[in-house]
């Protein structure tokens, strides 16, 4: 068991104190049933899952899956936290529940240097009754279809959980991991014999859940904050003002700047392309 994991299952069973400067949890034993839901992949920018149907994965491995405690220690904070504070993960701690989906995933992505893999959590909303906790995980899927030879890799844009935690009983109430919905939110790469064709995708539900989150949390992060700070963890480019392109020539005519224009399919901060 690594340091880090040490230090979340301490937290995890000590002291229900609450040292100045921010929030440690405890977590006793129980479990949590999810549903998994799968819609197929569509909408491809080169029609590969058209070509070659088998590819496409239809319904999740196994609709239901319980998880212990256990499962859910490993997204608690190694040190007391604050709201808006970001700490990082194992990302191997979200595959056990993407298994559910589907058999073979994997926290190592397949392309490698160019790709930002890992896992990082945040502490949404707290009082002394609740907390919610929102992470970030990257991770992907491989597996074989239309017989040996043909190898895939799906990659997500990003797998966002949320996690809400019952202090009072010291229980997960509710629990939710999944793809967000997008245009692109999906890269596809097929290997046949000796090569290896790519495209990107739309998956419209890639998901687990169970149990309700309440819309607004007084005190608290607004999720698209929370989702702000995970993304500049994972790229530090996200801090940059990005404008779109009419209001950026406004800017550079104001201030005589030169632009510094990107033209793509799909999301520069995700893993989908």
């Amino acid at each position: 068991m690594t340091p880090a994991a040490l230090a979340a299952r301490f937290f995890a069973f000590v002291g229900a104190l609450v040292p100045a400067g921010g929030e440690t949890f405890v977590l006793r034993d129980g479990a949590l049933e999810l549903t998994a839901a799968l819609e197929p992949l569509t909408d491809t920018a080169h029609g590969l899952e058209q070509r070659k149907p088998a590819v496409l994965v239809k319904a999740p491995f196994q609709v239901l899956a319980r998880y212990d405690a256990d499962h859910f220690r490993r997204f608690l904070p190694p040190q007391p936290v604050e709201v808006g504070d970001v700490w990082p993960l194992e990302a191997t701690a979200v595959l056990p529940f993407l298994r559910q989906l589907m058999p073979g995933a994997s926290a190592e992505l397949h392309h490698g240097a160019v790709g930002a893999p890992g896992a990082f959590a945040c502490l949404r909303s707290v009082d002394e009754r609740e907390a919610e906790i929102v992470l970030r995980a990257h991770a992907e899927f491989r597996f074989h279809a239309g017989g040996l030879g043909t190898e895939v890799w799906y990659t997500p844009a990003q797998f966002r959980g949320r996690l809400r935690l019952d202090r009072v009983n010291g229980r997960v109430s509710a629990f939710e991991l999944l793809v967000p919905d997008a245009r692109a939110n999906l890269d596809l790469n097929v290997r046949v014999d000796d090569h290896v064709e790519a495209d990107i995708g739309r998956i419209p539900r890639l998901e687990l859940r169970s149990g309700p989150f309440p819309a607004d949390l007084p005190g608290g992060l607004t999720l698209a904050e929370a989702e702000v700070r995970l993304a500049q963890r994972f790229y530090p480019a996200t801090t940059l003002e990005w404008l779109a392109l009419p209001a950026a020539l406004a800017r550079a005519q104001e201030t005589g700047k030169p632009l510094h224009v990107l033209v793509m399919f799909g999301s520069l901060f995700d893993e989908s392309c």
